[in-house]
């Protein structure tokens, strides 16, 4: 029996030892052979420069990160169990966002500058990490995409947005 092992990275691009070649087709839109007429079943996918949707990969990481150690740090029960929602649903809708971005524009690329995510310790201000986190997604990461070809993609940063609304009120509770 032919055991093949192949070897991915985080983000499930293949990794190949040193001098060796690929030995199936490619999702790399740099690569020649994928943009050849002769690949079957030629997968079209849509010009985008290769870094432009790193903001919002890089933000679902550092939020992810983000809510849990701030989940790990509060001293009350209460923040403690709505930032534990809120980090739960980030890893579904952002792996939902992510997903969708990569079905429609490609696997993500993030340049070397951004591959180190910056976190900060609680200091009884959630209120600043709740703005921090709306601004993310309302300015940063929704103006990425056009209301008319990309309605899917705003849907799911809605629905983020409308988690950071929720856990903006749970964490008001005592």
């Amino acid at each position: 029996m032919d055991r093949r092992v192949i070897n991915l990275n985080a983000f499930g691009e293949e990794v190949l030892p040193k001098g060796k070649e690929r030995e199936f087709f490619s999702d790399d839109p740099d690569d020649e052979y994928f943009r050849s007429e002769e690949r079957p079943f030629r997968k079209t996918v849509e010009e985008t420069p290769k870094y432009k949707y790193e903001t919002v990969f890089t933000n679902v990481l550092k939020n992810i990160s983000q809510a849990k150690l701030l989940h790990w740090q509060t001293p009350k029960y209460s923040q403690h169990k709505a930032l534990d929602e809120l980090f739960e649903s980030l890893i579904e809708l952002g792996d939902e966002l992510a997903e969708s971005i990569m079905g429609k524009y490609g696997r993500p690329h993030i340049s070397d500058e951004n591959l180190s995510l910056r976190l900060f310790n609680y200091n009884n201000n959630l209120s600043y990490f709740m703005d921090e986190l709306y601004n993310c997604y309302r300015n940063e990461c929704r103006c990425l995409f056009d209301e008319n070809k990309d309605s899917e993609l705003l849907n799911l940063i809605d629905e983020i947005i409308s988690l950071i609304d929720k856990i903006k009120y749970l964490l008001t509770l005592e």
